[in-house]
């Protein structure tokens, strides 16, 4: 009985955020885009590091 409960309350949250999502602004939208792939480049760099710098041709 739970997990259908957690279904519903988790797909009652997707359409409350895409009724959110849709009744913004084509500005508004460009907008929310953008801080999401700053905010997920943020993450993606602070979890999965750069590889460094290497001459070496047999490097991985």
């Amino acid at each position: 009985m739970d997990k259908k409960i957690s279904a519903l309350i988790i797909g009652g949250l997707a359409v409350l955020a895409y009724y959110g999502y849709h009744r913004l602004s084509a500005k508004q939208k460009k907008a929310m885009i953008e801080q999401l792939k700053r905010e997920g480049k943020k993450l993606y760099e602070e979890y999965i590091p750069a590889r460094p710098v290497t001459t070496d041709k047999n490097y991985g």
